[in-house]
């Protein structure tokens, strides 16, 4: 079994855009319904036979961006991404492994001038965030004018398991990988060599339970199947098995 704290690179996985300017943030999708992070987590006994109370959907939101929201709800602030008629409030995104949340003011990240009241109001909503992603979860916090990011603390502990298990001609490398305490029909998905054996042009393709690329390119089964946690909102850090091929 091979178990490790998950670099920063592997965080992240994909890199996942967030709303990094006035127009994209003006296009965002209507509201979706949100399930807290406590919600979505596996409980301690996971992988033992119990449900977990999350059923992994295919694209859904990180695990560390689902720990950023469920802070802001205390700040009061309006969620640009809960209320898609909203102008002012906050959007939560990814800046590859780290969590950024960026203010918006009547549809503008401009900066208002000092001693008006849009930036007094500016910068106590800007003090609000930093407050909230300020708390033992998150470190490494970064502001600027209109931003406040940070990394969420990784536990030690691996908080997801994943199974890699060889399928298919030996001639072609295939694997699928499956998650304890999940069902395959939560969370399930296959890792391709994309050639046969490796050499400089092999790349490790993944695709979920529909047969939907995840993502290509990977350098190792390790961040491949990362990615394919991510994909579905497992929590990080995860311990991989392989388990080699099945009889």
């Amino acid at each position: 079994m091979h178990s490790r704290r998950a670099p920063p690179a592997a965080l992240g996985g994909p890199p996942v855009r967030g709303p990094q300017d006035a127009p994209a943030l003006a296009a965002r999708p209507a509201a979706l319904t949100r399930l807290t992070l406590e919600e979505t987590l596996p409980p301690p006994t996971h992988g033992r036979g119990l449900a977990p109370p999350y059923t992994p959907t295919a694209g859904a939101e990180r695990w560390d961006l689902r720990l950023a929201r469920t802070l802001l709800e205390h700040t009061g602030l309006p969620d640009l991404d809960a209320d898609s008629s909203a102008s002012t409030g906050y959007g939560v995104g990814a800046d590859f492994w780290r969590v950024q949340v960026i203010w918006m003011q009547n549809g503008s990240l401009t900066l208002p001038r000092a001693g008006t009241a849009a930036r007094r109001r500016w910068d106590e909503a800007l003090d609000g965030i930093q407050d909230a992603l300020g708390s033992t979860q998150f470190t490494a916090l970064r502001r600027n004018r209109y931003c406040v990011s940070a990394a969420a603390v990784v536990p030690e502990e691996p908080q997801c398991t994943a199974r890699l298990r060889r399928v298919g001609p030996l001639d072609a490398p295939r694997n699928e990988v499956s998650f304890d305490g999940y069902g395959t029909a939560a969370a399930f998905g296959t890792v391709v060599l994309a050639s046969h054996g490796p050499s400089p042009t092999s790349t490790l393709i993944v695709t979920d339970a529909e047969g939907a690329e995840v993502g290509r390119g990977y350098d190792s089964y390790q961040i491949a199947v990362e990615s394919l946690a991510h994909h579905y909102g497992l929590p990080m850090p995860l311990a991989l098995v392989d388990e080699g091929r099945g009889k």
